[in-house]
């Protein structure tokens, strides 16, 4: 969200699409820094660059504008905040300072300042600021959503307790103003307070029952307190909404597969790598799923897919070197199980834990206990 979702353009409504073809057709021959248009032409253009998200271009044209209409408040708001956008930060606060006198109290440049702070990590300074857009005589347009996008800034800047501070503030200014409760879920979420973020995941359900996201969302804080039937239920509920919603796909796989349900761990392991064809996460995940069920041979081709992914990944090569023990065992081939097995002994001793679980009956095997015992497993 930036800047420009705040102001009121005085240009609004009004066509000046045949500035932007002059624009673009100056920018294709390089020429321009010489191309002269009106303030309100330059608006159009930079918005239209906005509402495309590019922000480099946004910028360019933002920095053309100003050096031709500089009297221009609007223009100095949009050069700024595309500075800060695309991470100018420093140079944002250098403009802004030497035209600081002139607008000391306007709420739109307090709000810039405040957020070019947050983007340089200087929450102290981000905080004044926004404690004085509070205080200014001049009120800062649509004042929830700006607050909203600061606190936005401030849970890309990993700080989640400010960003607490800012989606309060939003929510009190408009109560009517739900998102932020899926905000204030993960911002507790990723500071470990998972009953807070079950509540506010909860909150936002409240308001918007059919929001599969969240209630992927939902499902993930059950799953991280070991609250699987609840998991399961939330995630049922997500894919009920979009049934290709990978994420929740994923997840209900690996409650599934947490559960020992490996039937229905695989069929979700599959559905999701048809939206993901390209995860080596679902192939390992579908490659347990396929050993829980005993399948080793369609264990082998999932782990197989994933080490082309991957050649160096350790879990993949582990667990080839499991499923082939396991198979070697099978057969009867004990020379060749007992050398998958030491070397597997020697890298990674929790899959010697896997291929007991695997096969129960080989607590019964002397010279397999024997073994577990010469290795201190």
């Amino acid at each position: 969200m930036s800047h420009e979702d705040f102001l009121e353009n005085d240009a609004a409504g009004q066509d000046f699409s045949y500035a932007l073809d002059s624009y673009m057709a100056a920018c294709r021959e390089e020429r321009e820094d010489s191309l002269l248009l009106t303030e309100e032409e330059y608006i159009y253009i930079i918005e239209y660059f906005i509402d495309k998200e590019d922000e480099q271009e946004a910028l360019k044209a933002s920095k053309i504008a100003f050096s031709q209409h500089s009297y221009s408040l609007e223009l100095l708001i949009k050069l700024a905040d595309s500075m800060i956008i695309t991470g100018d930060s420093d140079d944002a606060l250098v403009l802004l300072d030497t035209y600081r006198d002139s607008y000391s109290e306007n709420a739109d440049i307090l709000y810039l300042y405040c957020r070019a702070y947050i983007h340089k990590r200087n929450f102290d300074a981000a905080r004044g600021y926004f404690e004085e857009i509070s205080n200014s005589d001049g009120s800062l347009n649509n004042f929830a959503d700006a607050t909203l996008a600061i606190a936005q800034d401030c849970i890309d800047a990993a700080n989640y307790q400010e960003a607490l501070y800012y989606l309060e503030k939003a929510s009190e200014s408009d109560p009517s103003l739900y998102e932020c409760f899926n905000d204030m879920a993960y911002c507790h979420e990723k500071l470990d307070n998972l009953k807070l973020a079950e509540e506010f995941y909860n909150k936002y359900l409240d308001k918007d029952p059919f929001n599969d996201n969240v209630w992927f969302n939902l499902g993930t804080i059950f799953a991280r307190q070991s609250n699987f039937e609840k998991a399961t239920e939330a995630f049922e509920y997500s894919l009920a909404l979009n049934e290709k919603n990978s994420s929740s796909l994923y997840n209900m796989a690996v409650v599934c597969l947490n559960l020992e349900q490996y039937k229905k761990s695989a069929d979700f392991f599959a559905s999701f790598l048809e939206c993901e064809p390209d995860s080596i996460a679902g192939y390992i995940g579908l490659a347990n799923a396929k050993m829980g069920l005993g399948d080793y041979s369609g264990a082998r081709e999932a782990f197989s897919k994933a080490n082309s992914m991957d050649p160096t990944c350790g879990e993949v090569n582990m667990g080839l070197e499991a499923v082939s023990a396991i198979e070697h065992y099978i057969k009867g081939d004990r020379y060749s199980f007992f050398t998958r097995l030491n070397f597997i002994a020697g890298v990674d001793r929790s899959w010697i834990e896997t291929i007991m679980k695997l096969l129960p009956d080989i607590a019964k095997d002397q010279e397999f206990m024997n073994f577990i015992k010469m290795t201190g497993i």
